[in-house]
């Protein structure tokens, strides 16, 4: 029963992409880190956002920096599976901030990458 509840509000969570919101501010990086957290199973953990990332996505298009995107949720679920050991303000401040690094970094990347920029260091800046 928990499960479906966990899956419901995760559900809900990936649609908050599809209604009007500032670039990049949707709760996603949070489930992920929750997912991460709470999920005792590790490919359910990563199937959760990613699926919700990939039902959003349906509605919202494939992009040039798809993979980026997914890889840094990846890398922020597999974050909040190291936040389980143990629960503290400062593990889950470092979880949040360190999954908008990810996210920030990795994406940035992924676009300078594609040639939205020049493929040089002030390109990269």
């Amino acid at each position: 029963m928990k499960h479906l509840l966990l899956i419901f509000v995760i559900v809900l969570t990936a649609m908050m992409r599809l209604i009007p919101h500032p670039p990049n501010f949707t709760p996603i990086i949070a489930i992920c880190l929750f997912s991460g957290a709470y999920f005792k199973n590790r490919i359910f953990a990563i199937l959760v956002p990613v699926g919700a990332m990939f039902l959003s996505d349906l509605f919202l298009g494939v992009h040039d920096i798809l993979f980026w995107v997914y890889g840094s949720i990846l890398l922020i679920v597999i974050l909040g599976m190291f936040l389980n050991n143990s629960i503290s303000l400062k593990r889950y401040l470092f979880g949040g901030l360190g999954g908008s690094v990810i996210f920030f970094i990795l994406t940035n990347f992924g676009v300078w990458l594609s040639g939205m920029y020049p493929n040089n260091i002030e390109g990269l800046i």
